[in-house]
């Protein structure tokens, strides 16, 4: 007997039995689906460990004065002068560029020429950061009536720089080339809040699965990764000094059905 024979003696009610059979077999049934509103969209242990972009990076900045004391009075010995590194004030006042030199509070060192003027002798200088212990060694040397110039890569801190000058008075020229700091990252939980970041100034929640992260720094070149949590994912890209994020949860239950946009739990790390 054919084929088309054996399904032209099959009852119809008992062909409909099997396409349902067939449907509900399918991967595509939506059977065993989780709706977004029942998944949470944050771990339950959050933390920042496993950052690719953690570690410290260097940026090189225009060649720029930051501190100049031939504007007041030279360096004495015995004495620790301190001088702004970060933010934007009172830079004048030191001798430095008005608006400072686009360093971040988050430097943790900075690349420079000291430039030892008018030195009425010998001596030699020490540079720490400021508020931290001083160092053993000297940061540099100079000589009597001689305009002496040396590369150096100091510590800085938020509070800025300290200089010890030890023997003869000597102008100080201070001229930044580049600096060190943690490199931009991001943690933060569905509700907008930021676990831990570094260099972030600002977090945008543009509407559901959309957030706009706003970073100290110029971030052209820099390559971003984005993750999530679960069943849910995160996506992004960088445009200035920003990172645009998305994080949505994968359709479904459908083949056609397109990934919805949700809050969720999402890091992203930068790679400069």
């Amino acid at each position: 007997m054919s084929r088309s024979v054996v399904l032209r003696s099959v009852p119809p009610v008992l062909l409909a039995l099997a396409v349902v059979v067939l449907l509900l077999a399918s991967p595509w049934s939506g059977r065993g689906v989780t709706p977004a509103a029942a998944l949470e969209p944050n771990p339950p242990d959050v933390t920042a460990a496993g950052l690719t972009g953690s570690a410290a990076t260097y940026q090189q900045v225009p060649t720029c004065r930051m501190a100049d004391t031939r504007s007041g009075t030279s360096l004495v010995a015995g004495t620790v002068r301190n001088f702004r590194v970060s933010g934007v004030d009172g830079f004048p006042a030191q001798g430095g560029r008005s608006g400072g030199c686009g360093i971040p509070a988050t430097a943790t060192s900075i690349t420079a020429t000291f430039t030892a003027v008018s030195a009425e002798g010998t001596g030699f200088l020490k540079a720490w950061g400021r508020g931290s212990a001083p160092p053993a060694a000297t940061t540099m040397n100079f000589g009597a009536a001689l305009n002496q110039s040396i590369g150096v890569v100091v510590p800085v801190t938020p509070a800025g720089l300290s200089v010890l000058s030890a023997g003869r008075p000597t102008h100080l020229v201070v001229d930044v080339t580049g600096y060190f700091a943690p490199a931009p990252y991001l943690v933060a939980l569905s509700n907008g809040r930021v676990v831990a970041s570094s260099r972030m100034t600002a977090l945008q929640h543009n509407g559901t699965g959309a957030w706009t992260i706003t970073f100290d720094r110029d971030l052209t070149g820099c390559a971003v990764a984005a993750s999530s949590f679960s069943r849910f994912t995160a996506s992004a890209y960088a445009e200035g000094n920003r990172v645009h994020v998305g994080t949505a949860l994968p359709a479904q239950g459908s083949m056609w059905a397109p990934d919805a946009p949700a809050d969720a739990y999402f890091q992203i790390s930068l790679t400069c």
